[in-house]
C-alpha cells in the first residue's frame, strides 16, 4: 500500500471518528481516593500504566515510602507495596517492560542528607525484581529520576536531574540501564550558562528506521524545551527552547508532541521531527476556570488525551480529547473535556494510560 494511500485512508477514518463522536463522551467507571486528615501524606504522580487485561497499575508516594498498587479493571485493589526509605521517597514514572514487567522510577533521599536516583522492576504479582539506587555516594549532589521510557528489548531509558547544593542549580540527566538494571551510560547536560536551570521532565522513545531516538520535554531556565537525542552518537539532534512542554509522546508518523501550560492557558505543540519546529498549536482554555494546566499527554491510536487541572477558586481534575484531524483542514477543536470534581477537596490529574477494551465499562464510551 502506497504512503499516499495510508494517509487517504487514516485521514477517512479521522473523519468518521470525529462525526460519530459525541461532545461528551467520557463516563467514570470507577475512582478510588486514600488518605486524608490523621493518615499521613499519599500522592499519586508516579505514573499509571495498564497491562494487556486491563489492569491497573498506579505509584507515587505514601507517606515518606515510594509505593505501588494494582486494581482489576473493575476498580478493585489487588495489592499494594512499599519501599522504606531512610528518609522521604517518591515514584514519578512507571512503564510496562516487553516482558510484562513494570519498571518504577523516582528518588529516595538516604542517610537523611543524600537523595539518589531510583529504579525499580516489579512483576505483575507484587515481586520485587530490581531495587536500584544511583547517584553521589558523597552526598554533594542530589539525584532525580522523574521519568522513564522502555525499547523493544527491554532497555530502560531515564530523564531527570542533578542539583548540586554547591552552585545551586540543576543539570538535566539522560540514562541508560540494561533490562536487568546495569547502568550503560549516563549523559549530563547543561545547555545555557551555568547559573541556569535544566531540568527533564519527560521522554518518550522513537524506534528509527537507521537510529533510535529519545525525546526529552523539560525545563530550560525559566521556559521549556525539547530536545530529540540520538541513541548512537548520544548527542543531541535538535533542542528548542521557549516550548511549554512538560510532558511528551510520539505519534504514528513519528512527530513529537508535547503538552504544558503557559500563563494561564493548557499548551498542545506538534513539532517537526527533523527540524524541532512547531507544525501546530493550540491554547486551552475552559469557561468558569481562570487556569488551565496539562501535566501528561497519552496518543491512542488517533487521538491525543491529555489530563492536568483547572482553577480558579477551586481546582478540578481534567480530562481532555483532541480528535485526530484538527489543525489539518478544520479549525482546532475539542471532541470533549470533562472535569472531575470530588467534594470540596482540591483534584489533578498527573498521569494518563488508555486501554481499549471490548467491555465498554472499561473504556471511555457513548451513551
Amino acid at each position: 500500500m502506497s504512503r499516499r494511500l495510508l494517509v487517504l485512508l487514516t485521514l477517512c477514518m479521522a473523519l468518521a471518528l470525529m462525526i460519530s463522536a459525541p461532545v461528551n463522551a467520557w463516563i467514570l467507571d470507577w475512582a478510588h481516593a486514600w488518605g486524608g486528615h490523621g493518615t499521613g501524606y499519599q500522592e499519586g504522580r508516579g505514573g499509571v500504566v495498564v497491562d494487556s487485561s486491563g489492569n491497573v497499575y498506579f505509584a507515587g508516594r505514601n507517606e515518606d515510602d515510594r509505593f505501588v498498587s494494582k486494581f482489576d479493571p473493575d476498580g478493585d485493589h489487588l495489592w499494594s507495596l512499599d519501599l522504606d526509605a531512610s528518609g522521604m521517597a517518591m515514584f514519578e514514572d512507571m512503564a510496562m517492560m516487553p516482558d510484562g514487567n513494570l519498571c518504577a522510577v523516582g528518588w529516595s533521599q538516604e542517610f537523611t542528607t543524600s537523595t539518589f536516583a531510583a529504579i525499580d522492576i516489579f512483576s505483575q504479582d507484587g515481586t520485587l525484581l530490581l531495587d536500584k539506587l544511583f547517584g553521589d555516594v558523597w552526598g554533594e549532589e542530589d539525584y532525580y529520576a522523574n521519568a522513564v521510557a522502555v525499547d523493544k528489548d527491554g532497555n530502560i531509558y531515564v530523564v531527570g536531574d542533578i542539583y548540586s547544593e554547591a552552585n545551586n542549580d540543576y543539570d538535566a540527566f539522560a540514562a541508560k540501564f540494561n533490562s536487568s538494571g546495569s547502568l550503560k551510560w549516563l549523559v549530563r547536560w547543561s545547555p545555557g550558562a551555568d547559573d541556569v536551570r535544566e531540568r527533564a521532565y519527560d521522554v518518550a522513545f522513537y524506534d528509527g528506521v537507521k537510529d533510535d531516538y529519545l525525546y526529552i520535554a523539560g525545563e530550560h531556565g525559566a521556559t521549556g524545551f525539547v530536545m530529540k537525542f540520538n541513541l548512537t552518537s548520544l548527542a543531541p539532534v535538535w533542542f528548542s527552547i521557549n516550548i511549554p512542554a512538560h510532558s511528551v509522546a510520539v505519534d504514528f508518523y513519528g512527530a513529537p508532541w508535547v503538552s504544558g501550560w503557559s500563563y494561564d492557558q493548557g499548551t498542545l505543540i506538534c513539532l517537526d521531527p527533523s527540524t524541532g519546529n512547531p507544525t501546530y498549536s493550540i491554547a486551552i482554555t475552559h469557561d468558569g476556570y481562570a487556569k488551565t494546566i496539562y501535566y501528561d499527554i497519552y496518543i491512542a491510536g488517533l487521538f491525543k488525551y491529555l489530563v492536568g487541572e483547572v482553577e480558579d477558586t477551586t481546582r478540578d481534575a481534567l480530562l481532555t480529547a483532541i480528535p485526530p484531524i484538527a489543525g489539518l483542514w478544520t479549525p482546532w477543536s475539542l471532541v470533549w473535556a470533562e472535569t472531575i470534581r470530588m467534594s470540596d477537596n482540591l483534584l489533578s490529574l498527573e498521569n494518563i494510560h488508555t486501554y481499549i477494551s471490548s467491555e465498554p465499562h472499561i473504556q471511555p464510551s457513548a451513551q
